[in-house]
């Protein structure tokens, strides 16, 4: 075998003579029969026509570079084109072409005049899916004796292939239903090239018949997924080859690169480092031969499933190679799965364990790289910063010679690489960003020193109250925690952030993220303070409490447990004296009297009527109100001490509650007459401060439609003084009412007529809905479903009660259109209210979720079930599920929006969250409100509270360290295009598209 130099660059066949390689007889013999073969029949070769036929296709967008060199820009098609067309002399004359690699999309403009190749993405951002996808394991000997052994693998008794150890392999995977076959390559140096051909027409969420345009509208992320593709089906292909084979040397990772060169059988190879054992000189040129070939065109019989799932997406985590125990944990805000997946890319690269990636942090704006250079390193200072590729070796090290990253990757390139194929970017013209990196809320601050200081903050938009209540959370974060010492960091700081909104003695809504603990932050505080309330309201003769008010009573009991478990405080829980009554009634069999029935409407009116008509009623109802205060020798009827737990309109009217207050107050005597108690016990049973949780819209805004508007004003003009009616006439009223259906809308309760009537209705504002300001739905004709309340006339106005009293108020909110509302209700009143929301936490926040396409998510129709069918379905496929939504009916592990709020408990179950359209109804009340809030973009938004609330459930603050608990949002295709497109790509929550089913 000779250098001949009049060959370089002529396509022709080289003189090689294999055996005169430094070989045994049988490999000497094997080679040289290949290579006559080859010349004769390789033009047969399966793989040939395959890459050919799929070589270039201006239609779909797709290519698979194909070169005589690997120095070829950014593996455009310069060359697949012409390897797609023009008519080969093979196997006559060798292939024009040595190299190949995996399918890529087809950079827009490609083949203009003013294509500007530096332009392109890079191929890791282009890998597309052409319906197939190549994986090779290239085993590399160092000796003559490996050589010799990897040649042995493709050699069978008697000559026959089918007898090989190889033979073995591909029946292996002949299991897989998208295995088609392999091509084993002699590289023609030292190496084999085992390719592997996997289908991959099967995989959804990156379609193979695409066209051109669909590709290139997100490329990156659909490359992102093919290379996870790729890995699966490499480490599988390389896991069987190792066991069948039992190699005495390992194979060259670097072919997991997806986009890897590789050597194509049918090619010439000029030599480029001399290989002794072999006898190979550099210069030398040797074919590279089709050692043995078979690709199928369908599934083998043999196969029992897929090896990758047909609904593979992003949010799967990408395929990570088993390490030693003895490996440390990443520690920085980056998942798991990521900083495994960058430790494989750079492990494949070096062909080392070290310098070892274990963290991201953030350095001057720039992404900072940190690597481990041992086992031991605990202090790891070798690092590659933003737009460098080399790394800076720090430290106590051995190691030897200059690290690159990947792929020719910078260390931002790097990190957004690593995040869009672990589903942790979202929209891939973003910036790149470091996970962990701390945002500037969170940051150290200098103090205000002079001011120049202050002008220069208030030029920034900074508020001197808003730094002073964040000042606990600067500096408490590093950019090397991970999520759970950032969240116990946040957790830790909130008590005094809430201390010091608390010390500013006005009214204040505190906003946090779902599971962020704003509860038990208050709970921390209350105890102690509850005695300084006490002693500074002039507590003499009369008690004056701190409460906590919540949603609902059962959630009230809820929060009272918690509170007495964390501080081991006294806590009583205050119920309506209605519900008390219904609830007594129902444990002893009873019918629960009416509110009409009652003649006498006095508490001691009532008492006595029920009394007499329901002794045992009565009874139970004495024990209860005499055991409240008590907890063995202990009186609990002590502000300083104890604190209450009640529903939010309990807090809201407690200075109008008089029947509970009377009847609660352990002084209470039912042998007096009701004005001597009510005058006595009227100003001794106060709330002097209320942690008013989980708001809602209903609780700070009247929102009358025209219709019941009309009946309030007509029935106030009749009855002018209907505060000052007896009771009984007012029920006498309401009844009529009730009788001719007067009241339109939905029923409405005595308690929530009779405050009706107690509404100045000059103070609402006359309103429209405008459905061209704030438009919903696909159907925008005039007579459509959400059109046509275009000009419905609603009344809106604030109410008053958290200004009527001398009670202060916290507001406790995960919501921001709640917080806007109570912002401006308190601005409107012209009452002080201090506002603090805590920014989100990279490491915590963003939260990926996919989104699943299914038509029944939509409301049950007459004789046709949608929602509560697709709930049906879910609960049935997955006993771990909890389903979200409204309208579902007659399905258990059901829970509404409203019901979900606040709950805990479900961190480890599976939440899906099924979004549908807004009733008409439902509409028109965000239409005003929107209008009378000046928030345009109001639905947009109430959604987003509604998935915010829903997906925390199991994921950011309350994400389980036990269990991996899927969280998935599903919801109908018109709906997901009208509405969460349209979604703030920022915000808290990011939405994808999957197909995957998930259940």
């Amino acid at each position: 075998m000779t250098i001949d130099p009049n060959c370089a660059g002529v396509n022709r066949w080289p003189e090689t003579d294999f055996h005169i390689l430094l070989l045994s007889q049988a490999g000497r013999q094997q080679l040289s029969a290949i290579f006559r073969h080859n010349k004769r029949t390789a033009n047969r070769s399966q793989f040939l026509t395959f890459l050919r036929q799929n070589a270039f296709n201006t239609r779909a967008g797709t290519y698979f570079p194909v070169s005589d060199r690997v120095q070829i820009r950014g593996k455009l098609p310069f060359q697949s084109d012409l390897f797609a067309q023009k008519s080969l002399s093979f196997p006559k004359e060798p292939l024009p072409v040595s190299f190949f690699s995996n399918a890529l999309v087809i950079s827009k403009d490609f083949g203009k005049p003013d294509f500007i190749a530096e332009a392109a993405l890079p191929p890791r951002d282009r890998m597309t899916n052409c319906g197939a996808v190549v994986v090779t394991v290239e085993f590399d000997p160092a000796t003559r004796g490996q050589f010799e052994e990897m040649l042995s693998w493709t050699r069978g008794s008697g000559g026959k292939f089918a007898n090989s150890k190889f033979a073995d392999v591909d029946r292996v995977l002949c299991r897989h239903r998208e295995y088609r076959g392999y091509t084993i390559v002699y590289s023609g140096r030292s190496s084999l090239h085992f390719h592997f051909v996997f289908s991959t027409a099967h995989i959804r969420a990156v379609a193979f018949d695409s066209e051109a345009d669909e590709r290139r509208l997100r490329s990156e992320e659909a490359s992102a997924l093919m290379h996870n593709v790729h890995d699966r089906y490499w480490d599988r292909a390389a896991e069987i080859v190792t066991h069948e084979l039992q190699p005495s040397f390992c194979p060259d990772e670097k072919m997991r690169n997806a986009t890897q060169w590789r050597r194509l059988g049918g090619g010439v190879r000029q030599v480029e480092k001399e290989t002794p054992f072999l006898g190979l000189e550099v210069g030398m040129r040797v074919p590279q031969l089709i050692v043995a070939e078979n690709i199928r065109e369908r599934t083998p019989r043999a196969a029992d499933g897929y090896l990758v799932s047909p609904d593979i997406t992003l949010s799967s985590p990408p395929p990570q190679r088993l390490r030693r125990l003895s490996t440390p944990l990443p520690y920085a805000s980056f998942s798991d799965a990521a900083i495994g997946l960058m430790q494989d890319l750079c492990s494949s690269e070096w062909g080392s364990e070290y310098p070892m990636p274990v963290a991201i942090g953030q350095q001057n704006g720039d992404v900072v790289v940190r690597f481990k250079n041992h086992a031991v390193d605990r202090s790891p200072s070798t690092v590659c910063i933003g737009q460098h590729r080399k790394l800076l070796l720090a430290g106590n090290h051995e190691l030897k010679g200059d690290f690159y990253l990947p792929d020719k990757m910078t260390a931002d390139e790097f990190v957004r690489h690593v995040q869009l194929r672990c589903g942790a970017v979202s929209d891939p013209k973003a910036p790149i960003a470091a996970p962990s990196a701390i945002p500037p809320e969170f940051q150290v601050r200098k103090p205000v020193t002079c001011l120049a200081d202050l002008r220069k903050r208030s030029r920034e938009g900074s508020d001197a109250l808003t730094d002073y209540i964040a000042h606990p959370f600067r500096g408490i974060l590093q950019d090397t925690d991970d999520r759970e010492s950032r969240i116990g960091k946040l957790r830790d700081a909130l008590p005094d952030v809430v201390g010091r909104l608390r010390g500013t003695n006005s009214n204040y809504l505190l906003q946090l993220q779902e599971g962020a603990a704003k509860s038990t932050a208050h709970f921390k505080l209350i105890k102690s303070e509850a005695i300084y309330n006490a002693i500074e309201d002039g507590v003499v003769g009369f008690e004056s409490f701190t409460a906590f008010a919540s949603r609902s009573g059962v959630q009230a009991e809820e929060k009272a447990k918690e509170y007495e478990k964390l501080t081991g405080g006294d806590a009583v829980v205050i119920k309506p004296l209605r519900r008390t009554y219904e609830q007594m009634c129902l444990e002893e069999s009873e019918k629960p009297i009416q509110d009409w029935e009652f003649r006498d409407g006095s508490l001691l009116g009532r008492l006595q009527t029920i009394k007499l008509a329901q002794p045992s009623v009565y009874i139970r109802l004495e024990e209860y109100r005499k055991a409240l205060w008590r907890r063995g020798s202990r009186n609990l009827y002590n502000s300083s001490s104890t604190i209450l737990f009640m529903t939010h309109s309990m807090a809201q009217f407690w200075a109008q509650s008089r029947f509970t207050r009377q009847l609660l107050n352990p002084g209470f005597d039912p042998g007096r007459p009701d004005n001597q108690m009510a005058e006595r016990f009227g100003s001794e049973f106060r709330l002097s401060n209320v942690i008013y949780d989980e708001l809602e819209a209903d609780g700070f805004i009247n929102l009358l439609r025209e219709d019941l508007f009309s009946l309030i004003g007509r029935e106030q003009r009749r009855y002018q003084s209907w505060r000052d009616l007896p009771r009984g006439q007012r029920l006498d009223a309401f009844s009529w009412l009730l009788s001719d259906k007067a009241i339109p809308g939905r029923p409405l309760s005595f308690e929530e007529f009779d405050s009706l009537m107690r509404l100045d209705m000059k103070m609402l504002e006359r309103l429209e809905v405008n459905f061209d300001a704030i438009p919903y739905g696909y159907d925008n004709k005039p007579n459509g479903l959400y059109n046509r309340t275009h000009g419905n006339v609603f009344y809106v106005g604030q109410q008053t009660w958290f200004s009527a009293s001398a009670t202060r108020w916290g507001f406790l909110t995960t919501e921001n259109l709640t917080r806007r509302i109570v912002e401006a209700v308190h601005g409107r009143m012209g009452r002080q209210l201090i506002s603090f929301s805590m920014p989100d936490v990279p490491g915590i926040h963003p939260i990926r979720v996919p989104v699943v396409l299914d038509p029944r998510a939509g409301a049950d129709q007459t004789g046709k079930e949608k929602v509560s069918l697709l709930a049906k379905d879910i609960c049935d496929a997955n006993p771990n599920a909890i389903v979200i939504a409204d309208g579902a009916k007659g399905v258990d592990r059901v829970l509404t929006f409203q019901s979900a709020k606040g709950r805990n408990g479900l961190e480890e179950k599976d939440i899906y969250i099924v979004l549908t359209n807004l009733a008409p109804a439902k509409y028109e009340e965000l239409n005003v409100l929107g209008q009378w809030l000046g928030i345009p973009d109001v639905i947009s938004m109430f959604y987003q509270d509604q998935i915010n609330q829903a997906v925390g459930r199991n994921t950011g603050f309350r994400l389980s360290t036990q269990r991996a608990a899927r969280t998935v949002v599903i919801t109908s295709k018109r709906f997901y295009a009208s509405i969460i497109k349209a979604f703030d790509s920022k915000g808290r929550v990011q939405l994808y598209l999957c197909g995957e089913k998930h259940w």
